[in-house]
């Protein structure tokens, strides 16, 4: 008669070869080295007031909450430091509404911001963030979360690249 300790052998021998094949194979469950980025000074070059204490908040938030990433508290202690400019942001509409008067029930925004990553070796690289983002107003239009919104969405572009540069173990 099998029982069902016998059943499951072969099923956790199974399981353990396929632990101990996947084990060398670059695969992690977390990272163990944790980078410091310092956001320096962003400078609004923009006609959206407020858009680069939304982005630097925006961006604090996501790098606490990253593997890889971590904010750092001062320049002498950050691995990068991430400085820039926001460029352009810039809306303009795409659909209009049937109504009288019509109205704008779709936008695009277009956001360009410069970035100078430094590390702590001295390296400098230059790198500008373009970015169109389609935004539906059919709900209506709220400036503080359209600005959170789009600023969001493009610090996650930022972590994004320095991912792309800077995680070595992917």
């Amino acid at each position: 008669m099998t029982t069902i300790n016998d059943r499951r052998s072969p099923i956790l021998i199974l399981l353990g070869i396929l632990v101990l094949a996947t084990a060398g194979c670059g695969y992690h469950l977390m990272k163990t080295e944790a980078r410091t980025v310092l956001i320096g000074r962003i400078i609004n070059e923009s006609l959206q007031p407020q858009v680069e204490t939304r982005i630097t908040e925006s961006l604090n938030d996501l790098l606490l909450a990253h593997p890889v990433f971590s904010p750092a508290a001062t320049s002498g202690s950050a691995d990068i430091t991430l400085s820039g400019a926001i460029r352009k942001f810039e809306r303009s509409p795409l659909f209009f509404s049937t109504g009288d008067p019509p109205a704008v029930t779709m936008a695009r925004y277009r956001v360009a911001i410069a970035l100078s990553l430094r590390e702590r070796n001295g390296t400098v690289t230059d790198v500008t963030v373009n970015e169109e983002f389609s935004i539906n107003l059919t709900g209506g239009f709220d400036e503080e979360k359209m600005v959170a919104g789009i600023s969001d969405l493009a610090a996650k572009k930022i972590l994004f690249l320095l991912t792309e540069r800077y995680d070595e173990k992917k």
